[in-house]
């Protein structure tokens, strides 16, 4: 047995051991980065809601006013075209987005619309015309045309301002301000507010 080269060969061993430990330490380390960053780190969707025709980011919680005017005019929608027969199905498509500040007062607003639409046999429509959306305020108008018919007459025609501010909680719309009124936006005087 040639001892020299036994010696040569331990201290190759002890090298490679050493240069060994250092990289599975590396690879430890940067697994342990990588899975602190992946908890960390709240992911972007990219999505298309209701009435959006472009691309637009959403983080879990704040989105770009391309997703605030889409639910705002999915929103003006669905509250501006409620007929006896679709009063029920408004509501249950409504209450899921309310916010907590905006729930209880909404929905008892909401259900004393529908039992009026109900025993007065009167139906509403919309058509939309524009969606404007202030960024200093976070606010979207969806600004058209009601009708409201009642028997076989022609029906009533106002121009109406429906006025949303949204938040989005994990990716989520909530709706905490809603307003609706006859005319023009009132953008001027939110900005003098």
């Amino acid at each position: 047995m040639n001892l020299d080269a036994f010696k040569k060969n331990i201290r190759v061993m002890r090298s490679e051991n050493t240069w060994g430990r250092a990289i599975i330490a590396g690879c430890v380390a940067s697994i342990a980065l990588l899975t602190v960053m992946a908890f960390i780190n709240k992911p972007v969707i990219t999505l298309i809601p209701p009435h959006l025709t472009e691309e637009a980011t959403l983080h879990h919680n704040k989105a770009q006013a391309g997703i605030h005017t889409a639910w705002s005019l999915f929103m003006a929608e669905t509250l501006g075209n409620v007929t006896p027969e679709t009063g029920t199905f408004v509501r249950k498509a409504v209450e899921p987005l309310l916010g907590p500040k905006i729930r209880d007062q909404a929905l008892i607003i909401l259900e004393r619309q529908i039992d009026d639409i109900k025993r007065e046999g009167v139906s509403f429509s919309f058509e939309p015309r524009e969606v404007q959306f202030d960024e200093k305020t976070g606010t979207a108008y969806v600004v058209g045309r009601h009708y409201t018919h009642q028997g076989t007459g022609n029906p009533e025609r106002v121009n109406r301002t429906f006025e949303f501010r949204w938040t989005f909680a994990n990716y989520m719309p909530v709706l905490n301000h809603l307003d609706t009124y006859s005319g023009a936006p009132r953008v001027k005087q939110k900005e003098q507010k």
